[in-house]
């Protein structure tokens, strides 16, 4: 395997068709690249962060929802049954933010929540609640509270029994209970969304930290060892071609290199070998003359 791996290398970074500049030019522009994919890993994992975050806000914000439909059925009952018990206008203010309220929370969750889903469903079968509570108990009670002569002067008690029953009634405690099993199952499932789409962005965000700080200096280290790779086949291929010279003038005229490093040491190795070929006839010729 290691030999397997040592060919690809070569062939991929060195051989006789590459100069040791193009060597060191992709030595230097793998680990670019390198960054480059590292940099892209992280912008995607932080994209990915800041539209969890986005998600949670909007969770979030139908949490807030669902809490203020559930404020909304306490002031609507609580207006209702105040006005009932005192008798005054100004204890009908609680009714009427809840009704205000209702109707900009009804636009709010029509647009939080798309057609289709459950909670969509679940929103529109408050809303379904919320109106028949106001037209079977809350209209008709306050109605006829209005036509009831003053408490000062005497009132009809037989009525105010009777109104204080539909408000106590099962129908009422019925719509009541319903409106507010639907919103809490609404905060429920917004809360579920919240914690899951939270644990995901701070995951998203330890992954861009731990590609971060591993791909950096990976990249540099990888660099590095490239360019270190590439000198020292320069000063193999330079060994190499100072060992043959000096076996050859040593007297060993057979010896030749074969070099393929790069494109450079790949020629001087030719050029040696092929001045070892004339160096045996040269001498021959010399000698002859001499002699």
């Amino acid at each position: 395997m290691r030999q397997a791996y040592s060919r690809a290398y070569q062939r991929t970074f060195s051989g006789q068709r590459r100069t040791i500049g193009q060597q060191v030019a992709i030595g230097a522009l793998v680990p670019c690249a390198l960054a480059l994919l590292i940099a892209l890993a992280v912008y995607q994992l932080m994209h990915d962060h800041a539209e969890l975050s986005h998600q949670v806000e909007r969770s979030s914000q139908r949490v807030t929802l669902g809490q203020q439909m559930l404020i909304s059925i306490l002031d609507l009952q609580a207006g209702t049954s105040d006005f009932v018990i005192a008798g005054e206008r100004d204890a009908l203010t609680p009714y009427q933010q809840a009704t205000d309220r209702h109707a900009a929370i009804l636009a709010q969750g029509r647009q939080a929540w798309p057609e289709g889903t459950r909670q969509r469903r679940l929103l529109e079968r408050f809303a379904d609640l919320f109106q028949s509570y106001c037209d079977e108990i809350a209209e008709p009670v306050i109605a006829l509270q209005r036509s009831l002569p003053p408490r000062e002067q005497g009132g009809d008690a037989s009525a105010q029994e009777e109104l204080e029953a539909i408000i106590s009634s099962q129908r009422s405690r019925a719509l009541v209970d319903e409106m507010k099993r639907s919103s809490r199952q609404l905060i429920e499932h917004a809360r579920k969304q919240v914690a899951t789409r939270t644990e995901r962005a701070e995951l998203r965000q330890r992954q861009a930290q731990l590609v971060g700080i591993i791909g950096a200096p990976l990249a540099v280290l990888l660099g590095l060892l490239l360019v270190a790779a590439a000198i020292g086949r320069v000063r193999h291929g330079l060994q190499s071609l100072a060992d043959a010279s000096e076996r050859v003038a040593q007297g060993d005229l057979a010896h030749r290199i074969h070099l393929e490093d790069s494109r450079e040491l790949a020629q001087l190795a030719d050029s040696f070998n092929r001045m070892a070929d004339v160096w045996p006839s040269a001498i021959g010729r010399a000698c002859f003359s001499i002699g």
